[in-house]
């Protein structure tokens, strides 16, 4: 399965493209407060970040304005 993605790899750090990350950011005002699902490779750069594997951002308290998390995408 390539998660919607045209290039399949073993990785399983998959990243926002730019384009949606700017669309988001220009909804929410400019900025991000949190990324509860981010990684080193991450582009989002919201204000807080739970890092992957060492954080479980489901786990956390989410007490912030605004926050980001990549949706799956659909084929």
């Amino acid at each position: 399965m390539s998660a919607g993605r045209r290039i399949n790899t073993f990785s399983q750090s998959w990243g926002t493209p730019k384009k949606y990350v700017d669309a988001v950011k220009a909804v929410f005002d400019g900025s991000i407060d949190l990324d509860p699902c981010s990684n080193e490779f991450s582009i989002v750069h919201a204000e807080h970040e739970f890092m992957l594997p060492k954080n479980d951002g489901l786990r956390e308290e989410w007490n912030y304005k605004t926050i980001y998390v990549n949706p799956p995408l659909r084929e």
